[in-house]
């Protein structure tokens, strides 16, 4: 009885060991794909502090990224080169944003202008001018969005494009399919 304890424990550390480093599992050709939902700082009472990063680190990040060789494209990139009407550069990465947040426009808008980076944005409709009506206050207080005048300079600047992200941030899979499909559409 010991022995398989033991040997479940020192399996258990193997799977642990081999889980964490990654050196088992195969290179998979592809582009990267990089998601941020908030560029700025978690207010203190914050659950949800995973999904923000400060304008420090993401600098950071895209810093890193273009010293490695990596050039962010924008979904017309991508759309056009999967059309054969253009063509990608060497080692494409998509930096995306999810939901629309205002710090987006604030925060990341001028660190990726600044480094000739680009940036895509998956717009929650409704929310456009608003605030996240997602949120629970209890997790998080709501948070500005951006505005139809902020995604028009984003876009006509080059360093932005957008797709959808739903119309009301619904839960596609908890919602009939007539209505996921009218919520992405």
């Amino acid at each position: 009885m010991i022995f398989f304890i033991i040997g479940g424990a020192a399996a258990a550390a193997a799977a642990g060991f081999s889980a964490r480093w990654n050196w088992w599992r195969p290179k998979i050709d592809g582009m990267p794909v990089l998601m941020y939902h908030k560029i700025g700082y978690a207010p203190a009472n914050s659950r949800l502090k995973k999904l923000w990063v400060t304008p420090e680190n993401f600098a950071k990040q895209v810093a890193w990224l273009l010293r490695k060789g990596f050039t962010p494209v924008l979904f017309k990139d991508l759309h056009d080169a999967q059309k054969g009407a253009g063509v990608l550069p060497d080692n494409p990465v998509l930096i995306t944003f999810d939901d629309g947040y205002k710090n987006n426009y604030t925060n990341a808008f001028p660190i990726l202008k600044e480094r000739g980076a680009k940036g895509n944005v998956f717009l929650t409709y409704n929310t456009v001018g608003k605030h996240n009506l997602w949120h629970d206050p209890a997790s998080e207080g709501w948070i500005e969005m951006l505005t139809w005048p902020q995604i028009s300079e984003m876009y006509a600047s080059g360093v932005f494009d957008f797709g959808s992200h739903t119309i009301n941030h619904a839960s596609l899979t908890a919602i009939p399919f007539e209505t996921a499909d009218w919520e992405i559409r």
